[in-house]
Protein backbone atom coordinates (compact mmCIF):
# COMPACT_ATOMS: atom_id res chain seq x y z
CA UNK A 1 0.00 0.00 0.00
CA UNK A 2 0.96 3.44 -0.45
CA UNK A 3 2.89 5.21 2.32
CA UNK A 4 0.56 8.37 1.87
CA UNK A 5 -2.48 6.56 1.78
CA UNK A 6 -1.74 4.56 5.00
CA UNK A 7 -0.40 7.61 6.33
CA UNK A 8 -3.87 9.13 6.69
CA UNK A 9 -5.59 5.64 7.86
CA UNK A 10 -2.62 5.87 10.14
CA UNK A 11 -3.48 9.44 11.45
CA UNK A 12 -7.26 8.31 11.93
CA UNK A 13 -5.34 5.13 13.84
CA UNK A 14 -3.77 7.19 15.49
CA UNK A 15 -6.42 9.18 17.14
CA UNK A 16 -8.28 6.19 18.07
CA UNK A 17 -4.99 4.76 19.64
CA UNK A 18 -4.99 8.44 21.24
CA UNK A 19 -8.44 7.89 22.71
CA UNK A 20 -7.40 4.29 23.81
CA UNK A 21 -4.69 5.09 25.37
CA UNK A 22 -2.86 2.12 23.71
CA UNK A 23 -5.81 0.40 22.85
CA UNK A 24 -5.21 -3.43 22.54
CA UNK A 25 -5.37 -6.69 21.10
CA UNK A 26 -7.20 -9.75 21.33
CA UNK A 27 -9.32 -10.09 24.08
CA UNK A 28 -12.81 -9.51 22.76
CA UNK A 29 -12.06 -12.45 20.08
CA UNK A 30 -15.89 -12.54 18.25
CA UNK A 31 -16.94 -8.79 18.43
CA UNK A 32 -17.46 -7.32 15.05
CA UNK A 33 -15.08 -5.46 12.91
CA UNK A 34 -15.59 -2.36 11.10
CA UNK A 35 -17.56 0.51 11.82
CA UNK A 36 -16.48 3.09 14.49
CA UNK A 37 -16.81 3.79 17.90
CA UNK A 38 -17.48 6.72 20.37
CA UNK A 39 -13.89 8.12 22.15
CA UNK A 40 -14.09 9.87 25.17
CA UNK A 41 -10.89 10.43 27.25
CA UNK A 42 -9.49 13.22 29.66
CA UNK A 43 -7.17 14.37 32.79
CA UNK A 44 -8.87 15.77 36.19
CA UNK A 45 -5.91 17.38 38.13
CA UNK A 46 -6.53 18.82 41.00
CA UNK A 47 -3.72 20.60 43.90
CA UNK A 48 -3.31 18.29 47.60
CA UNK A 49 -1.92 18.79 50.26
CA UNK A 50 -0.06 16.06 52.33
CA UNK A 51 -1.37 15.27 55.23
CA UNK A 52 1.35 12.85 56.89
CA UNK A 53 4.70 11.73 56.26
CA UNK A 54 4.93 8.57 53.73
CA UNK A 55 7.96 6.64 53.02
CA UNK A 56 8.88 5.15 49.45
CA UNK A 57 8.09 1.58 48.94
CA UNK A 58 9.57 -1.23 46.71
CA UNK A 59 5.04 -1.37 45.14
CA UNK A 60 2.64 1.65 45.32
CA UNK A 61 1.18 2.48 48.77
CA UNK A 62 -1.47 5.14 49.85
CA UNK A 63 -0.85 8.70 51.33
CA UNK A 64 -3.70 10.61 52.75
CA UNK A 65 -4.29 14.75 50.91
CA UNK A 66 -5.86 17.30 51.61
CA UNK A 67 -8.28 18.15 48.59
CA UNK A 68 -10.60 20.91 48.22
CA UNK A 69 -11.24 20.78 51.80
CA UNK A 70 -11.56 16.75 52.32
CA UNK A 71 -8.63 14.22 53.30
CA UNK A 72 -8.53 11.81 50.68
CA UNK A 73 -6.63 8.63 50.66
CA UNK A 74 -4.53 8.72 47.63
CA UNK A 75 -2.43 6.41 45.93
CA UNK A 76 1.31 6.66 45.67
CA UNK A 77 3.64 5.64 43.22
CA UNK A 78 6.32 3.09 44.22
CA UNK A 79 9.32 4.26 44.89
CA UNK A 80 7.92 7.97 46.06
CA UNK A 81 7.55 9.44 49.08
CA UNK A 82 6.05 12.39 50.34
CA UNK A 83 6.50 14.65 53.70
CA UNK A 84 3.41 16.46 55.67
CA UNK A 85 2.82 19.96 53.87
CA UNK A 86 4.00 18.77 50.90
CA UNK A 87 1.99 20.44 47.85
CA UNK A 88 1.38 17.48 45.30
CA UNK A 89 -0.91 17.38 42.24
CA UNK A 90 -3.45 14.71 42.04
CA UNK A 91 -4.61 12.56 39.26
CA UNK A 92 -8.67 11.83 39.64
CA UNK A 93 -9.76 8.80 38.78
CA UNK A 94 -13.80 9.61 39.69
CA UNK A 95 -14.17 8.50 35.85
CA UNK A 96 -11.76 6.58 33.98
CA UNK A 97 -9.12 8.73 31.98
CA UNK A 98 -9.92 6.91 28.91
CA UNK A 99 -13.70 5.71 28.15
CA UNK A 100 -14.16 1.85 27.82
CA UNK A 101 -10.88 0.98 28.31
CA UNK A 102 -9.84 -2.11 29.73
CA UNK A 103 -7.00 -5.40 29.62
CA UNK A 104 -6.84 -7.32 26.40
CA UNK A 105 -5.66 -10.34 28.28
CA UNK A 106 -4.93 -11.17 32.06
CA UNK A 107 -1.61 -9.70 31.56
CA UNK A 108 -0.74 -6.52 33.27
CA UNK A 109 -1.47 -3.11 32.32
CA UNK A 110 0.88 -0.72 34.19
CA UNK A 111 0.57 3.31 34.51
CA UNK A 112 3.74 5.73 34.05
CA UNK A 113 4.46 8.79 34.65
CA UNK A 114 6.72 11.73 35.31
CA UNK A 115 8.32 12.34 38.16
CA UNK A 116 9.58 15.18 39.96
CA UNK A 117 13.08 15.01 38.11
CA UNK A 118 11.27 14.38 34.36
CA UNK A 119 11.92 10.84 34.35
CA UNK A 120 9.14 8.54 33.30
CA UNK A 121 8.69 5.85 36.15
CA UNK A 122 6.57 2.84 36.49
CA UNK A 123 3.97 3.52 39.27
CA UNK A 124 3.00 0.16 40.48
CA UNK A 125 -1.01 0.70 39.83
CA UNK A 126 -2.56 -1.42 36.96
CA UNK A 127 -5.25 -0.95 34.50
CA UNK A 128 -8.98 -2.97 36.32
CA UNK A 129 -11.47 -4.02 34.25
CA UNK A 130 -13.20 -0.57 34.83
CA UNK A 131 -10.87 1.62 33.48
CA UNK A 132 -9.81 3.11 36.63
CA UNK A 133 -5.94 2.10 37.70
CA UNK A 134 -5.31 0.53 41.35
CA UNK A 135 -3.01 -1.12 43.51
CA UNK A 136 -3.03 -5.01 42.75
CA UNK A 137 -4.49 -5.64 45.27
CA UNK A 138 -8.06 -4.09 44.84
CA UNK A 139 -8.85 -7.06 42.87
CA UNK A 140 -12.52 -7.32 41.17
CA UNK A 141 -14.57 -4.43 40.50
CA UNK A 142 -17.08 -3.35 43.44
CA UNK A 143 -20.30 -1.84 43.50
CA UNK A 144 -19.12 0.80 46.12
CA UNK A 145 -15.71 0.52 45.24
CA UNK A 146 -13.90 4.42 45.89
CA UNK A 147 -11.57 5.58 42.75
CA UNK A 148 -8.59 6.74 44.32
CA UNK A 149 -6.77 9.48 42.85
CA UNK A 150 -3.12 9.35 42.00
CA UNK A 151 -0.70 11.49 44.24
CA UNK A 152 1.90 12.86 41.69
CA UNK A 153 5.23 14.95 42.65
CA UNK A 154 5.71 18.04 41.57
CA UNK A 155 8.50 18.89 39.33
CA UNK A 156 11.80 20.27 40.95
CA UNK A 157 12.65 22.66 38.01
CA UNK A 158 9.31 24.98 38.35
CA UNK A 159 10.62 27.53 35.86
CA UNK A 160 8.41 28.09 33.38
CA UNK A 161 7.69 25.30 31.52
CA UNK A 162 8.07 21.90 32.12
CA UNK A 163 6.93 18.33 30.13
CA UNK A 164 4.67 15.98 31.50
CA UNK A 165 3.49 12.82 30.88
CA UNK A 166 1.04 9.76 31.08
CA UNK A 167 1.25 5.90 29.44
CA UNK A 168 -0.66 3.34 29.48
CA UNK A 169 1.76 0.44 29.43
CA UNK A 170 1.01 -2.98 28.07
CA UNK A 171 -2.03 -4.44 25.60
CA UNK A 172 -5.19 -2.85 25.54
CA UNK A 173 -8.90 -2.66 24.30
CA UNK A 174 -11.35 0.09 23.51
CA UNK A 175 -14.71 -0.60 23.66
CA UNK A 176 -17.48 0.69 22.46
CA UNK A 177 -18.63 1.78 26.15
CA UNK A 178 -17.99 1.94 29.86
CA UNK A 179 -16.51 -0.56 33.03
CA UNK A 180 -16.25 -3.31 30.53
CA UNK A 181 -19.34 -2.59 28.65
CA UNK A 182 -19.18 -3.28 25.18
CA UNK A 183 -22.51 -1.67 23.41
CA UNK A 184 -22.16 -2.72 19.52
CA UNK A 185 -20.00 -5.38 19.56
CA UNK A 186 -16.95 -3.32 18.45
CA UNK A 187 -13.50 -2.33 19.42
CA UNK A 188 -9.78 -1.13 18.66
CA UNK A 189 -7.28 -3.04 20.13
CA UNK A 190 -3.81 -1.33 20.61
CA UNK A 191 -0.91 -4.15 21.40
CA UNK A 192 1.51 -1.83 22.95
CA UNK A 193 -0.28 0.98 24.74
CA UNK A 194 -0.40 4.55 24.31
CA UNK A 195 1.41 7.59 25.69
CA UNK A 196 0.38 11.29 26.09
CA UNK A 197 3.23 13.86 26.34
CA UNK A 198 2.42 17.72 27.21
CA UNK A 199 3.46 20.60 29.19
CA UNK A 200 2.30 22.51 31.63
CA UNK A 201 3.23 26.17 32.82
CA UNK A 202 3.66 27.91 36.28
CA UNK A 203 3.08 31.55 35.10
CA UNK A 204 3.52 34.84 37.35
CA UNK A 205 3.12 37.87 35.40
CA UNK A 206 5.79 41.26 35.85
CA UNK A 207 4.29 43.54 38.87
CA UNK A 208 1.78 40.66 40.13
CA UNK A 209 2.28 38.03 42.96
CA UNK A 210 -1.03 36.13 41.21
CA UNK A 211 0.50 32.22 40.55
CA UNK A 212 -1.35 30.69 37.61
CA UNK A 213 -0.52 27.16 36.41
CA UNK A 214 -2.09 25.46 33.61
CA UNK A 215 -4.26 22.52 35.01
CA UNK A 216 -5.03 19.33 33.69
CA UNK A 217 -4.02 17.52 30.13
CA UNK A 218 -5.58 17.13 27.11
CA UNK A 219 -9.43 16.06 27.01
CA UNK A 220 -10.18 14.16 23.52
CA UNK A 221 -13.71 13.37 22.19
CA UNK A 222 -15.16 12.44 18.75
CA UNK A 223 -15.76 9.04 16.76
CA UNK A 224 -13.07 6.57 15.87
CA UNK A 225 -12.97 3.26 13.81
CA UNK A 226 -13.09 0.14 15.26
CA UNK A 227 -10.47 -2.45 14.17
CA UNK A 228 -11.68 -3.23 10.62
CA UNK A 229 -13.11 0.13 10.54
CA UNK A 230 -12.29 2.90 7.97
CA UNK A 231 -10.63 6.53 8.66
CA UNK A 232 -13.00 8.34 6.59
CA UNK A 233 -15.45 10.14 8.43
CA UNK A 234 -13.74 10.18 12.05
CA UNK A 235 -13.74 13.21 13.55
CA UNK A 236 -11.77 13.74 16.59
CA UNK A 237 -11.19 16.89 19.05
CA UNK A 238 -8.36 17.45 21.63
CA UNK A 239 -8.72 20.24 24.02
CA UNK A 240 -5.91 21.76 25.79
CA UNK A 241 -5.75 23.28 29.15
CA UNK A 242 -5.93 27.19 29.85
CA UNK A 243 -3.97 29.20 31.81
CA UNK A 244 -5.24 30.35 35.47
CA UNK A 245 -5.83 33.55 34.04
CA UNK A 246 -7.67 32.09 30.95
CA UNK A 247 -4.69 32.89 28.35
CA UNK A 248 -4.52 29.88 25.37
CA UNK A 249 -1.00 29.30 25.91
CA UNK A 250 -0.53 26.15 23.35
CA UNK A 251 -2.73 28.56 20.70
CA UNK A 252 -0.82 28.28 17.46
CA UNK A 253 1.41 24.94 18.88
CA UNK A 254 1.45 21.68 16.59
CA UNK A 255 -0.53 18.26 17.72
CA UNK A 256 1.33 15.34 16.35
CA UNK A 257 -0.90 11.92 16.43
CA UNK A 258 1.46 8.73 15.79
CA UNK A 259 0.54 5.23 14.86
CA UNK A 260 2.79 2.41 14.58
CA UNK A 261 0.81 -0.28 12.32
CA UNK A 262 4.30 -2.84 13.46
CA UNK A 263 7.73 -2.49 14.76
CA UNK A 264 8.85 -1.33 11.31
CA UNK A 265 6.66 1.11 10.16
CA UNK A 266 4.92 4.24 11.85
CA UNK A 267 3.42 7.38 10.35
CA UNK A 268 2.09 9.91 11.96
CA UNK A 269 0.05 13.20 11.04
CA UNK A 270 0.80 16.46 12.58
CA UNK A 271 -1.99 19.77 13.21
CA UNK A 272 -2.17 23.04 14.36
CA UNK A 273 -3.89 23.97 17.60
CA UNK A 274 -6.57 27.16 17.14
CA UNK A 275 -6.95 29.25 20.76
CA UNK A 276 -7.15 25.40 22.71
CA UNK A 277 -8.08 22.90 20.73
CA UNK A 278 -7.21 21.13 17.58
CA UNK A 279 -9.14 19.04 15.31
CA UNK A 280 -8.68 15.85 13.08
CA UNK A 281 -11.43 15.20 10.69
CA UNK A 282 -12.34 13.35 7.73
CA UNK A 283 -8.88 11.06 7.22
CA UNK A 284 -8.98 9.22 3.81
CA UNK A 285 -6.72 7.74 1.83
CA UNK A 286 -5.64 7.81 -2.26
CA UNK A 287 -6.40 4.01 -2.04
CA UNK A 288 -6.98 2.92 1.08
CA UNK A 289 -8.28 3.96 4.37
CA UNK A 290 -8.89 0.79 6.36
CA UNK A 291 -7.59 0.24 9.98
CA UNK A 292 -6.19 -3.34 10.37
CA UNK A 293 -9.09 -5.76 11.56
CA UNK A 294 -6.52 -6.95 14.21
CA UNK A 295 -5.48 -3.69 15.85
CA UNK A 296 -2.86 -1.16 15.63
CA UNK A 297 0.23 -1.69 17.26
CA UNK A 298 1.06 1.57 19.51
CA UNK A 299 -0.23 5.31 19.87
CA UNK A 300 1.71 8.10 20.62
CA UNK A 301 0.16 11.80 21.03
CA UNK A 302 2.63 15.00 21.72
CA UNK A 303 2.24 18.56 21.70
CA UNK A 304 5.58 21.14 20.82
CA UNK A 305 5.65 25.09 20.27
CA UNK A 306 7.35 27.91 21.76
CA UNK A 307 8.13 28.46 25.24
CA UNK A 308 9.32 31.41 27.11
Amino acid sequence: MAMNSFKCSAGLAVIAGLVVAGCGGSGSGSAATGGTIAMKAGFDYKTGIVQADAAAGASATTASVLVDGVVMETLLPKGTSVVKGETVDLLMQTNPIISGLMPATTAPVEMQIDDEDGAIVSTGLYLGSDGIFDLPSAGAVRAKRVHKPLTKKRRKDTTNWFKTTFSAVGEVILNDGENGLNVNGKFLTVKNGIRINSWKQYFTPKGTTTFYFTSGEPTVTGTIAANGGSATGTSVQVVLPSRGDGVNIYNGWSAKLTIKVSQDFAYDQTNMIAGDSVWFNNLTHQDHDDIPGSGINQINLEFDGPRN
